[in-house]
């Protein structure tokens, strides 16, 4: 089901399963055709379960985040009082390192990487052309 979930190779299996017979006799083609119902039902279902989870992190971050942004400003500004449990580093480059690492920009950096890293491994296929895998070696060198 796990196979069927992630549509990692499923026609295979699917077929796979179309063709068993018993476990003492061998594959027969087309044994079970109606078979493609299940297949075909547990990759919608499934499908749809990723889905739903995926939209309720979403939904849950965003509802959280709203939250937060709905708490009294007094609250904020009494936290905002309180004393830095670390100092900055005395080693002059391990400050300047600090401070680009907590930047937002530093952030934007890291998550554009981890983005196009994603998609990079989204062009990844079965069969896959000869471009497709000169992408994924030049791809390689950079994630």
């Amino acid at each position: 089901l796990f196979i069927l979930a992630t549509q990692d190779d499923w026609p295979v299996h699917m077929w796979a399963g179309i063709d068993a017979t018993s476990s003492t006799t061998g594959a027969k083609q087309n044994n079970a055709l109606w078979l493609f119902i299940f297949y075909v039902f547990c990759i919608l279902v499934a499908g749809y379960l990723v889905i739903n989870i995926f939209v309720g992190v979403f939904v849950d971050c965003y509802n959280s985040v709203a939250a937060e942004m709905e708490e009294p400003t007094e609250e904020k500004l009494s936290m905002s009082k309180i004393p830095p449990i670390f100092d900055d580093p005395a080693n002059q480059l391990r400050c300047q390192t600090m401070r680009v690492c907590l930047t937002t920009s530093f952030d934007m950096f890291i998550a554009f990487f981890i983005v196009t890293n994603v998609l990079s491994m989204a062009f990844e296929s079965w069969k896959q052309s000869q471009a497709q895998t000169d992408f994924g070696v030049v791809a390689n060198y950079f994630f």
